[in-house]
C-alpha cells in the first residue's frame, strides 16, 4: 500500500471520528451539517473555525462553534426549524446562513440572530456556497426551484437558469477559491461545471460512473479529485477542464464491491 494511500484513510477515518464524536457530544442529537471557516475569520482566532449543527424538539436549532474540534461553546442565536445545512466564509467573517424545512436564514452578526432570506419559506434548500472573494455573494441549490444567486445579506434574490442541469438535484456546490467564476456541483446525474458564475454548466466528458463525492485542496485551487460508486477515483489538475483515473493503489478483493464515497487530502501535501 503505497504512502499517499495511507495518509487518505488516516484522514478520512479522522473525519468519521469526528463527526461520530460530535452526534455523541451533543446529548445525543444529530449533528447534521458542518462548515469549516478557514483562519482570521468571524472571532479573529488563529485556527480554523468549526459549525455544527443541533437540532432541539422545541423544533430550533443552537449553532456550536469551535476553534480545536474538541471543544464547542454554543452561538447566542437560534435557528427556526431543524436546519440541514450551514455556510460561511472569511470574505464576508459575519455572514452566516442556515437552511431548515422553514426555509433560508442568515446572520450577519456571526449567528447571534438570525432572520429569513429572500428565498421563498418552506423552500427545500439542497445546497448553499458562499463565494470565497466576493462578500455577500451565495449560491443556493433547491430541490423545487432550482438554482439562486443571493446578495445584499440574502435579501436580494435572483434565479439561475442553468439550461445544462434541468431535472438534476443538487446534492452539493463547491466555489473555486482561487477563481469564484468557477464553480462544481455534485448532482443526482453527475458532475457538472461552471466557469461562467453559475450562468452555464457543462459535464466533463472524460468522467465515467456515478460521482459519489469531490474534493479540492485550497492551497492547489486547481487540484481537485472526484470518487465514485464504480471504484474509480479521477483526478483533474486544472480545475476541472478535464479529468484522468487516479487508481493506482487501489486494489480490491475479487468479488468485493468498492465505492469511493468519501475523500480527504493533506492541506500540507497536495
Amino acid at each position: 500500500m503505497t504512502r499517499s494511500l495511507v495518509t487518505r484513510i488516516v484522514l478520512v477515518a479522522a473525519i468519521v471520528a469526528l463527526g461520530l464524536g460530535l452526534s455523541l457530544w451533543l446529548d445525543g442529537s444529530r449533528s447534521r451539517a458542518l462548515a469549516i471557516l478557514p483562519p482570521d475569520s468571524v472571532l479573529g482566532v488563529d485556527q480554523s473555525l468549526v459549525y455544527a449543527l443541533r437540532s432541539s424538539s422545541e423544533a430550533t436549532t443552537t449553532i456550536y462553534v469551535s476553534v480545536d474540534g474538541s471543544t464547542w461553546r454554543p452561538l447566542s442565536g437560534l435557528v427556526p426549524g431543524h436546519a440541514t445545512h450551514i455556510a460561511a466564509t472569511p470574505a464576508s467573517p459575519a455572514l452566516v446562513y442556515a437552511a431548515s424545512e422553514q426555509g433560508l436564514f442568515v446572520s450577519t452578526d456571526a449567528g447571534r440572530t438570525w432572520r429569513a432570506t429572500a428565498l421563498a419559506p418552506q423552500t427545500t434548500v439542497t445546497a448553499i456556497a458562499l463565494d470565497p472573494l466576493v462578500p455577500d455573494l451565495a449560491y443556493v441549490a433547491t430541490s423545487e426551484d432550482g438554482l439562486f444567486k443571493l446578495t445584499d445579506g440574502g435579501q436580494s434574490l435572483r434565479p439561475l437558469e442553468a439550461p445544462a442541469l434541468p431535472g438534476a438535484q443538487v446534492v452539493r456546490l463547491m466555489i473555486n477559491p482561487a477563481e469564484s467564476q468557477i464553480i462544481y456541483a455534485l448532482t443526482n446525474r453527475g458532475f457538472f461545471r461552471s466557469t461562467t458564475a453559475g450562468e452555464t454548466w457543462s459535464q466533463p466528458g472524460e468522467l465515467f460512473g456515478t460521482v459519489a463525492t469531490f474534493s479540492l485542496v485550497p492551497a492547489d485551487p486547481n487540484l481537485l479529485f472526484i470518487g465514485t460508486h464504480e471504484a474509480d477515483l479521477f483526478r483533474s489538475t486544472d480545475a476541472g477542464a478535464t479529468w484522468e483515473r487516479f487508481n493506482n493503489g487501489l486494489g480490491f478483493e475479487p468479488g468485493a464491491s468498492l465505492a469511493i464515497t468519501a475523500l480527504a487530502q493533506d492541506p500540507a501535501r497536495p
